[in-house]
């Protein structure tokens, strides 16, 4: 699954040096994020190689699709269809709760994952949240916090390999 995702852009780009082509979703082959390293005109993964896909699963409550697909169903619309509704949403509102999302992740150069211990306990989470805001500010809140977490995520392995380019795939990336 994921490894599609990066074929997909590798196909699309000419790069052939320093680059990182990072996938990120709701939870395709049980991982919701890989990443893989492009040298010398060949890709190597960084995190979540093809081949321990499906026997590394990811703790769930670290998606940032889930926690996404959790807050679009929060807001009234459908999971895995009208995240662009969110995205759209977010614009008038204000990131009140970004700070206490992005607090429930670590995240790194290996990757990211959550304090909170399933997705269940991230759905509670998230409901809580948006029962205290407006749909305006849930929407926000769960877009500026997806953001952070992938620069936060990210920057430190642009710094460690000297990252020219960039290519994102999967579905937190519609966002």
């Amino acid at each position: 699954h994921h490894y599609s995702h990066i074929l997909a852009l590798y196909r699309y780009t000419d790069w052939t040096e320093n680059a990182l082509y990072v996938s990120n979703d709701g939870k395709g082959d049980g991982l919701f994020h890989t990443v893989h390293l492009l040298q010398g005109g060949k890709l190597r993964p960084l995190l979540g190689e093809p081949a321990a896909d499906f026997s590394h699963h990811q703790n769930l409550a670290g998606s940032l699709g889930m926690a996404y697909g959790y807050c679009t169903e929060l807001l009234g619309f459908m999971r895995n269809r009208h995240e662009g509704k969110v995205t759209g949403l977010a614009a008038f509102g204000k990131p009140i709760h970004a700070d206490t999302i992005v607090d429930t992740y670590v995240f790194g150069k290996t990757g990211i994952r959550s304090k909170l211990s399933d997705r269940g306990e991230l759905r509670e989470f998230l409901s809580g949240l948006a029962a205290s805001s407006t749909k305006e500010d849930m929407a926000a809140s769960i877009q500026e916090a997806l953001e952070r977490v992938v620069l936060g995520w990210l920057e430190p392995l642009v710094r460690e390999h000297d990252i020219k380019y960039i290519g994102m795939n999967g579905g937190i990336f519609a966002n």
